[in-house]
């Protein structure tokens, strides 16, 4: 059999790939495979890669990955790259009768703990400036922000939640879809939505950004080379319905009228996509010379409160659309030394 290299074998998985995971996941495969796996690793024999080159290029990426030069790339990120690779190996291996070896690939411990404490959360009291700040402007925008707050859910969900989607009478959001923009191999897809919703009914960033031709010529192929879809959630557990709060039951009320093909974040038929969504919520808090927080520290905000008042963790997970229960516990639930004391007194 005539050896390959990994960017060959590669190209032929991502064909082969592309008829069995839905059009997101496959975007993601071929994203990181283009940007990060084969310009680093594509020259090397399959058969070749072993865990020595394999933790030397974990260390690259974590130190210098980033396309634009400005750093690393998240644990998260690499772990992502790891598990597509394990997954293209092990289809390998299967096809050609070959067993492919184990790597003993490690992460530092050091960054892992760093990445923990930039998963910032609200304070009590800024939880509350913040729902106050809402409150004062309330509008379609504002009232996302407490909707994540009070529901826990992903800006991409958000972002495709539509008015009929909210049962005002069973006090009830029905979450089935999210928005994303994705990467395309073929730059002649750009601006499509998946479900259908015709050209003039896009979110007013993308005319503004077809018109404004300042933007450096890297940024300009970027655009041509993604586009946005309205799809179904990340797994069938991200598919949920979630009681609404009396407290924000309360601030939607005024909206109860809505059309039901609306989008929630607009009070249009227009959609707003996750990236332009984010940035009005930083000019907010810029407005109020208010700290920072990454819009998903709402998310985090909403589990962290779940969890400090001692609700069950299987709900918190199913609120949060988590695949499972320790992905949960992983990312939420770290005991402090009280609960350590009362623990061991049980006994």
């Amino acid at each position: 059999m005539k050896k390959m290299t990994l960017e060959q074998w590669g190209r032929e998985w991502l064909k082969y790939k592309r008829d069995y995971v839905k059009e997101s996941t496959y975007a993601n495969y071929l994203f990181l495979m283009e940007r990060q796996v084969f310009p680093n690793l594509g020259m090397i024999e399959v058969e070749a890669l072993d865990s020595v080159i394999l933790q030397h290029t974990v260390m690259h990426w974590l130190k210098w990955g980033r396309i634009n030069g400005a750093g690393g790339l998240s644990q998260k990120t690499v772990r992502d790259i790891l598990m597509i690779l394990k997954m293209c190996l092990r289809d390998y291996g299967r096809k050609y009768g070959r067993t492919m070896p184990e790597w003993q690939v490690e992460l530092p411990v050091r960054q892992l703990e760093e990445n923990r404490q930039k998963r910032a959360v609200l304070s009590k009291g800024q939880q509350q400036k913040l729902l106050e700040w809402i409150r004062q402007e309330l509008n379609y925008e504002t009232l996302g922000y407490a909707v994540t707050l009070y529901t826990g859910i992903r800006i991409g969900e958000l972002c495709a939640l539509k008015w009929g989607d909210v049962d005002f009478e069973q006090r009830s959001i029905c979450i089935s879809k999210t928005i994303q923009r994705i990467y395309l191999k073929n730059p002649e897809n750009r601006g499509n939505i998946k479900d259908g919703e015709d050209r003039d009914k896009r979110t007013e960033s993308e005319g503004n950004e077809r018109k404004n031709k300042q933007g450096s010529r890297k940024r300009s192929r970027e655009k041509g080379r993604t586009k946005i879809l309205l799809t179904t959630p990340k797994s069938r557990k991200s598919i949920r319905e979630i009681p609404i709060a009396d407290a924000l039951y309360d601030l939607m009320q005024p909206f109860c009228g809505e059309a039901p093909e609306h989008f929630l974040v607009t009070g249009s038929r227009r959609y707003m996509e996750p990236r332009l969504y984010r940035k009005h919520y930083a000019r907010f808090l810029e407005k109020k010379e208010a700290e920072h927080i990454h819009f998903h520290g709402l998310r985090h905000t909403f589990a962290t409160r779940c969890v400090e008042e001692g609700a069950d963790y299987k709900v918190v997970s199913e609120l949060l659309g988590h695949a499972s229960v320790n992905l949960t516990l992983n990312l939420y639930v770290h005991p402090q030394w009280e609960d350590k004391k009362r623990c061991v007194e049980l006994i």
